[in-house]
């Protein structure tokens, strides 16, 4: 009898045990993560549409893990990669320059820990703010303006004055594969909401700005074109800036950023409340004027609006714009509804209804 209680309770340990490893695996699993995304190539779509999914795969195991999803904040794309174990890709479409797939993700326990390790005293004191802004400085030499260059003196500056002035408000792109895919041959002078929307999605920031430097020798002058770029608005502001004592180009481009980054500060209270973040513009193809009725009856069903503003009723073509009161990202929001918007220039979103 004692001998039979022995390996019964050995056998309860080991189960014990072994359920205990199971469900821990099961924690760092995360399946069915939908990854979609529209860019200016292919592999845009899909490097973004991948780094995306990641991310919501990561703060997917922080709750998990019962912790404060502001820390995924603070882990960067390259440190996510570095904590899976593995991943699978499921149901991969290629339709244009759109991307879309289901991941099953699985974390590693041990890189994990190693990581948030520190991750978490840095949360606890940093404030976190509603309002983010995306910059992107650009430096305009013999009219060919760079960003990503090591040579970029101005970019260098920008961030300098970022950090010591209002790190948690502005910040620039890493400049990693999935924004130079998102952003590369745009011209980043013109650029518009259609092109700079998966960046503000992946910094969740509200809007970004363009900071084009130039140097004018003839006036002795440093000038900044400012291009503000959100969801409903696009404005272009020059700064200008002597250069009376014609001091050294490095140290003018020092103040010149800080001159900027001191305007922002100023200034963004000014532009959001210039800006509907409710207010999405669509441009809607129709083959008939069923398919237009069809989708207004869809859209007034989908619990995401509350107001249609119909702007032209052509042929082939509906402009209009509509007050979103739903929650988070609209784009995936609409998605889930079975509604795809695909980003346009002017700040429009486009449905194939036909």
């Amino acid at each position: 009898m004692m001998r039979f209680l022995k390996k019964f309770l050995l056998l309860a340990l080991l189960f014990c045990g072994y359920s205990a490893s199971a469900a821990d695996s099961d924690i760092y699993k995360v399946t069915g993560v939908a990854a979609s995304a529209s860019g200016n190539s292919p592999v845009a779509a899909k490097n973004f549409a991948h780094s995306s999914a990641l991310r919501e795969a990561f703060t997917t195991l922080l709750s998990r893990l019962e912790m404060k999803s502001e820390i995924a904040d603070s882990v960067s794309e390259e440190e996510i990669v570095d904590m899976v174990r593995s991943e699978q890709i499921e149901n991969e479409k290629i339709v244009g320059n759109s991307y879309s797939a289901t991941l099953n993700i699985e974390f590693s326990k041990d890189f994990v820990e190693h990581i948030l390790a520190n991750k978490k005293k840095v949360s606890s004191q940093v404030k976190v703010t509603s309002q983010r802004y995306v910059l992107i400085p650009v430096i305009s030499k013999k009219y060919e303006p760079a960003v990503w260059n090591e040579g970029n003196q101005w970019k260098k500056s920008v961030g300098k004055n970022i950090e010591r002035k209002s790190a948690n408000k502005f910040l620039i792109p890493d400049g990693d594969i999935a924004d130079i895919a998102a952003l590369g041959g745009v011209d980043l002078t013109k650029i518009d909401y259609a092109q700079i929307q998966p960046v503000l999605a992946k910094y969740k920031a509200n809007a970004a700005y363009s900071l084009v430097f130039s140097y004018d020798e003839i006036e002795s002058r440093a000038l900044v074109e400012v291009v503000r770029i959100d969801q409903s608005q696009s404005k272009r502001v020059k700064l200008s800036f002597a250069d009376a004592n014609k001091v050294n180009l490095s140290y003018l481009v020092d103040r010149v950023a800080e001159k900027t980054i001191d305007y922002l500060m100023n200034s963004v209270g000014a532009f959001d409340q210039n800006s509907d973040p409710s207010l999405i513009k669509l441009r809607v193809e129709i083959g008939s004027l069923l398919d237009w009725m069809m989708l207004k009856t869809k859209l007034e069903n989908s619990g995401l609006i509350n107001q249609i503003n119909l702007d032209l009723i052509s042929r082939d073509n509906v402009l209009l714009s509509v007050n979103y009161i739903g929650n988070g990202n609209f784009v995936d929001a609409f998605a889930q509804k079975g509604i795809a918007l695909s980003p346009q220039p002017d700040n429009y979103f486009k449905i194939n209804a036909k």
